[in-house]
């Protein structure tokens, strides 16, 4: 195993994360309906791209500090220095830097840096970008606030620097309006591309400039010139003057505003977002709305922050673009929305906010072939359409077994009648590409995008084609998953759907056929495991890689196989502790840092793959590899380049340094699904109106639990507990469940505080009864606190009973007013549970 040091990083009971700015190679990554921020390793600005043109309307953004009151002196002769560094230079300044490494902490929607300058001033820099849905417009905050906790008054400069053009063209003019206060630029050749730059206090000078070496310059300042004649490819700079009390505070704050629709609109964005206050309160406010629902509960805090934090996000990177609301598959620099990536981001959508599932489902139908194949990706700003001339690989199957998930997880008719159509066309193109053998074929022999049938597919130079195990395991999900729509739509009484008997007797068996050939064809004698392909050659690769998930994962693999095949992946040189290698550390063509990572490096997406297929065959390889993903994001940032709190793309299969996209899109819908559907054990049955609750949990694990989980029109909590040789199970709905239900009226936690971030807590109503469910998160036994708050009536008696999981059953406790009992404290075993049961005495 690769040996990982100790992290850097602090996690604050109100689940932010804190790190040393020294410690950190980049910032946070936010997103909103309309724009794309980066932040910098120091705190500044990296870029802002426009989800609406596909450019970088700003690039960096510095804000500097600077002292009036000091002057750098040089050992020069007068006549042999640069106006820089002679004294006397009117409205100057020296600029001031952080006396110690100060720290970042990183949180749903925004991220502060805080840091000391000389003389005890005291500088928070919040930035965040407005997000109240998937609507808002293109506007970007810093907000500096800065205290003075020295015995004298303070005079400081605080100037911005912004380059204005981007990847536009660099052909930007601006002018200042002292009404904002601040500047309105475009772009000669785009006029209707507009930017302000303004700030929130009235700026003392403002300038545009070809560079900006003030904004590093160890030397004299010179006050800005309050002149806007330079353009091109330019630098916006506005100065605002700070007096600060000693004990005070001030603040300052830059806004950054951009519009594909003119000067009209971009002015009337600004107006309606300078409030800086309400929009970082509306955009926290929206952050805990959204990420309230689908709880993760389980005695491994890492897996439920990995579950908040999937959801953060999966928030972040989903916007109304031109073409349709949807996440691409680069955020800030790629408009592609790839056919996979929906697919799977669907499956923990659906958890999050099924009505955006829906929308993507729908407008991805839409560009379905005339043939019935579905594309690689389509451009959500242009709408163009690319499939790289395969024909076929993973995006028409995985469309199939996206829109059954959104199905079953919303029960929403009507949607299915609504893309039945595409899934039938879908299927049928599915099963005119086999072969003589039964099996999917992909005759592409180009070399990679041009060539791969997988979700490997830009390894440069590698080609995998004819019938390759993974694609032909998703095409048998798909159509035997498509044999089961067509029933619930029969048993639904469908009309205009076809014959559907017909249908889903033709897609069973065509899915048995196919499961046959892959089992006879595809299924290595030698080994026990799966071939990679049978290439368009004849000739089998037999090469064992993470890709041996998908037939586990897709029901495919017999028992024994896919028993052989979990033990497999479960070895040192497939894992690490950072997760899955994507091939083995002993395969001859393992290559840890090269080809993207997909042929040795360790691809969190497939971690969480395996947890899921290993759910039921190996709890404990579920459990570490959903820990081991997450726990990958929150190491030293500055050694494994990651930003805590953000899933990267691919990690190094030696040192576990990631070297992908600090925050990819397609990993946290896949480990909020792996955590719902493999962790806590939920099965969504063929019928929308089944669901089945039967958690196998790993060693140690003794409770487990969903809090809001948004299940056909409902959201749907429960609690399971390991009692002894069964399960007991309390839920607010009916549920097939592998032991005893007991059924509650409703979820109503949020009536309770909890005052143990250690602890995790699910309150259920039934009539007057309340059940109180809480489970330890700690290796020691400890005793917890928690407030009833207004979850029973301080003038009302209750009887408690408390659940002894020694002898099996509930036991009497106190009998008392509930202003005495609504402070009470439960002492549980290490990562075991409490139940107390409240009910009104007679």
């Amino acid at each position: 195993m690769t040996e990982i040091l100790p992290s850097s990083v602090q996690r604050a009971p109100d689940g932010s994360y804190r790190v040393s700015d020294d410690r950190v190679l980049g910032g946070a990554s936010l997103g909103n309906g309309s724009a794309w921020l980066v932040v910098k390793a120091t705190g500044a600005l990296q870029k802002v791209y426009s989800l609406k043109i596909d450019c970088d309307v700003f690039w960096s953004t510095v804000v500097t500090y600077g002292s009036s009151k000091h002057r750098v002196l040089v050992g020069l002769e007068p006549n042999e220095r640069s106006p820089e560094e002679r004294l006397g230079v009117p409205g100057g300044h020296v600029i001031l830097a952080p006396v110690a490494p100060g720290s970042f902490e990183f949180y749903p929607g925004h991220q502060r840096h805080s840091f000391e300058l000389p003389t005890r001033l005291f500088v928070c820099e919040t930035v965040f970008v407005p997000r109240t849905g998937f609507d808002d417009p293109a506007v970007t905050y810093i907000v500096v606030d800065v205290s003075n906790e020295g015995t004298e008054v303070r005079e400081l400069h605080v100037n911005a620097y912004t380059k204005l053009a981007g990847t536009t063209r660099k052909d930007i003019v601006a002018s200042y309006d002292p009404a904002l206060p601040g500047l309105v630029a475009h772009n000669e050749s785009k006029p209707d591309w507009v930017r302000i730059v303004a700030a929130t206090a009235t700026p003392s000078g403002y300038q545009t400039m070809e560079h900006a070496a003030e904004s590093y310059d160890p030397q004299n300042v010179p006050p800005l010139s309050n002149d806007t004649s330079t353009t091109g490819d330019i630098t916006a700079a506005l100065e605002v003057r700070l007096t600060i009390q000693p004990g005070g505070r001030q603040r300052v704050s830059f806004v950054h505003v951009f519009s594909e629709q003119g000067e009209a609109a971009a002015r009337a964005i600004f107006d309606a977002t300078k409030d800086v206050d309400r929009a970082l309160e509306h955009t926290t406010a929206w952050y805990d709305k959204m990420t309230g629902p689908a709880r993760i509960l389980t005695p491994d805090k890492t897996i439920n922050d990995g579950a908040y934090w999937a959801k953060v996000n999966m928030l972040r990177v989903i916007a109304r673009y031109p073409h349709g609301i949807g996440f691409t598959n680069s955020p800030g620099s790629s408009p592609a929305v790839v056919g996979r990536d929906l697919a799977w981001f669907a499956y923990g959508c659906d958890y999050l906010d099924p009505d955006v599932s829906k929308a993507m489902l729908l407008r991805f139908a839409e560009t379905q072939y005339e043939s019935g194949k579905m594309p690689e990706w389509y451009s959500a700003v242009t709408g163009e359409v690319q499939d790289y001339g395969l024909n076929i690989n993973d995006d028409t199957p995985l469309f199939i077994l996206a829109c059954a998930h959104h199905h079953r997880a919303t029960g929403d008719f009507d949607f299915l009648v609504k893309i039945w159509p595409v899934i039938c066309k879908a299927v049928d193109y599915i099963l005119s590409q086999r072969d003589t053998h039964g099996l999917v074929v992909c005759t592409a022999t180009g070399e990679g995008v041009y060539g791969i049938a997988s979700w490997r597919n830009i390894i440069p130079h590698f080609t995998i084609n004819g019938a390759v195990t993974e694609i032909n395991s998703e095409c048998y999900a798909a159509l035997s998953t498509a044999a089961h729509l067509a029933r619930d739509l029969a048993e639904a009484g469908s009309k205009g759907c076809g014959d559907l008997e017909r249908s889903a007797a033709t897609y069973a068996a065509s899915a048995g056929h196919l499961r046959e050939a892959i089992n006879k064809h595809l299924l290595n004698p030698r080994n026990g495991m799966y071939l990679l392909n049978r290439g368009i050659d004849g000739k089998d690769r037999t090469d064992v890689t993470g890709d041996e998930v998908f037939p586990v994962m897709f029901d495919v693999a017999p028992p024994p196989v896919a028993f052989r095949i979990i033990s497999r992946l479960n070895t040192p040189d497939f894992q690490t502790e950072g997760g899955l290698r994507t091939v083995s550390r002993r395969s001859p063509d393992y290559t840890p840092y090269r080809d993207v990572g997909l042929i040795g490096g360790v691809w969190p997406g497939l971690s969480f793959w395996y947890a899921f297929a290993a759910a039921k065959i190996y709890p404990d390889a579920m459990v570490r590899n959903l820990k081991a993903g997450y726990a990958s994001y929150l190491r030293d940032p500055k050694i494994f380049n990651t930003i805590p709190g953000q899933f990267s793309e691919w990690f190094d299969g030696e040192s576990l340094v990631n070297r992908g996209m600090r925050l990819s899109p397609w990993e946290p819908p896949r480990y909020l699904w792996a955590a719902v559907e493999g962790a806590c054990g939920l099965t969504l049955h063929d019928l929308p109106k089944r669901v089945r609750v039967a958690p196998l949990m790993p060693s140690g694990w003794r409770w487990l639990g969903l809090s809001r989980l948004p299940l056909r029109g409902h959201e749907l909590s429960y609690f399971v507990v390991r009692d002894q040789s069964k399960f007991r199970v309390f839920a607010n709905a009916q549920l097939e469940v592998v032991g005893e239900l007991e059924v509650f009226e409703a979820d109503v936690t949020d009536q309770i505080e909890r005052l143990d971030p250690d602890v995790v807590v699910l309150a259920l109503r039934r009539g007057e009864e309340r059940l109180v469910c809480i489970g330890s998160t700690l290796d020691v036994a400890y005793t917890y606190p928690v407030s009833l708050g207004t979850l029973i009536e301080g003038d009302r008696n209750y009887r408690v009973q408390l659940y002894n999981q020694g002898i099996g059953r509930w036991t009497d406790g106190e009998t008392a007013l509930g202003s005495e009992l609504k402070n009470m404290a439960l002492r549980i075993e290490a990562q075991s549970y409490a139940l107390a049961r409240l009910m009104p005495a007679e």
